[in-house]
């Protein structure tokens, strides 16, 4: 049933506080409402009027009442219906008359009175969600936002830059850019080959006992835009940690290449053999980089990957269902469809069907959890190789804030309402300063500079991230 809040106001003073209320019921609860303006103490007749035209519409559950300091409305309007009312005085004098006025009604009128519009929104929706469970969902998860915003504004405050001991000028100097291993256990490693964030070593060849092994340590270094750009404070340790933190969760559902994981660099994994397809998920339209969809689309794009997209999208919006978009592995990625896969040899298909179902099944998870945890898992991507029995297996890392964009649940649905950027707490942070101080990061000829505060705004929201998802602290 499509619910009709009636909002009644005495006077255009009020008119204010009535589109607040009518915003935030269409933004949350896409319930819909409509202003009426009538004065109880001149037209008392026209509100009853009013009120005979909502009377009889079973889709009305109630009213929502705006008046100042003689509240003469809510009491006319309670007095004449059967409905429930909810009286939200408009708090513009400090003598608080507009309260009083409101809780003093004669006796058997009985109004609620609510202060502030979130709170009768809110209240409106619980009453009317007595008769709608889909309603009674959408306040649960309205409430579970509101803890979950606390929550976060909790762990924000403990990273903010100026209050967090481990975020300072030692933290920027110490910064691992390239990796070595000290561990008394590793002797004899050899460097195989550097890549944007992990290096990867290996024994010698003569050491049969760790031929199907490799070595892969996380440093600091931090890449966009097919260039390293800059180091940031703690990001290997949460990086490895992270990406531990999931493995652990999916390995029953997803094989991965992790044998072991030692201190807060260092995994021991699987030899495999790298497949040269990149597994792309994306819910959302959105992204800033050259193979990015919101890029293509916004350029005219509308079939990207082998999909479909339909016209009058808007950035950040929410795709009408999740997508695998391939990328290759080259020295700059190149966007591909799954035919396109196919007709290069690139992969087999038996071998890609399989990693598509495990992508599919690890993006759904990793929403799922993201979620619980008050975040959106926006887009990531998923790497396999096939280890030497030819098992597909998921290597590299997985959910990180390198490999996925994260977005916080509770202010997406207003931020984007407003056409605003949604709050990322992911490495898009670095990404946005790029674009907006270089012509064209991808120029290698341009020098590009990454500011020390904007390290540090980085290391924070990846330190955050890290707390939310774990719920551990490096």
């Amino acid at each position: 049933m499509d619910y009709l809040v009636p909002i009644i106001i005495g006077s255009e003073s009020d008119l204010e506080i009535g589109l607040k209320i009518q915003k935030i019921f269409k933004t949350y609860f896409n319930i819909k409402s409509e202003i009426r303006i009538c004065s109880a103490h001149k037209a008392c007749l026209e509100l009853l009027k009013i009120l005979q035209e909502y009377e009889c519409k079973t889709n009305v559950k109630l009213y929502i009442t705006i008046a100042g300091k003689s509240n003469a409305l809510s009491a006319l309007v309670d007095g004449n219906s059967s409905k429930p009312v909810i009286s939200c005085p408009p708090l513009k004098d400090s003598s608080m008359y507009d309260i009083y006025s409101s809780i003093s009604m004669p006796s058997g009128i009985s109004p609620l009175t609510i202060l502030g519009a979130e709170n009768a929104v809110i209240s409106a929706t619980k009453i009317i969600g007595l008769s709608c469970d889909n309603l009674k969902e959408q306040i649960i998860d309205y409430k579970n936002n509101m803890q979950t915003k606390l929550h976060i504004q909790d762990i924000k405050c403990k990273y903010e830059i100026n209050n967090c001991d481990i975020l300072n000028s030692d933290s920027l100097n110490n910064c691992i850019k390239n990796t070595q291993i000290d561990e008394p256990s590793f002797t004899d490693l050899q460097l195989l080959r550097t890549g944007k964030v992990r290096d990867i070593y290996t024994y010698p060849d003569t050491n049969d006992l760790k031929n199907e092994e490799y070595i892969m340590v996380a440093s600091d270094r931090v890449s966009a835009f097919d260039r390293h750009l800059t180091t940031i404070p703690h990001k290997g340790i949460v990086l490895h940690k992270i990406s531990n933190w999931w493995f652990e969760q999916t390995q029953n559902m997803v094989p991965n290449h992790i044998i072991s994981s030692l201190n807060n660099r260092t995994m021991i994994v699987k030899k495999c053999q790298v497949l040269p397809i990149e597994f792309v998920m994306r819910a959302y339209m959105t992204g800033s980089t050259e193979t990015s969809i919101w890029k293509n689309y916004e350029k005219g794009c509308r079939n990207y990957c082998g999909h479909t997209l339909q016209d009058g999208m808007i950035k950040n919006q929410k795709l009408p269902e999740i997508l695998l978009t391939p990328t290759t592995k080259d020295e700059h990625d190149e966007i591909i469809s799954e035919q396109e896969i196919y007709d290069r040899n690139i992969i087999e298909p038996y071998i890609f069907k399989q990693c598509q179902t495990y992508a599919f099944k690890l993006f759904t998870y990793g929403q799922n959890v993201a979620k619980q945890k008050g975040l959106i898992l926006v887009d990531t991507k998923y790497e396999f190789g096939l280890d030497i029995d030819g098992n597909i297996c998921l290597i590299d890392e997985l959910h990180t804030p390198d490999s996925s964009r994260y977005w916080l649940k509770h202010s997406y649905t207003e931020r984007f309402n407003n056409n605003q950027e949604p709050e990322s707490i992911d490495k898009e942070v670095v990404r946005k300063w790029v674009k907006d101080n270089c012509d064209d990061p991808y120029n290698l000829n341009n020098n590009i500079e990454i500011p020390d505060d904007i390290r540090l705004k980085l290391s924070s929201k990846y330190l955050q991230l890290y707390e939310l998802i774990t719920g551990k602290i490096i």
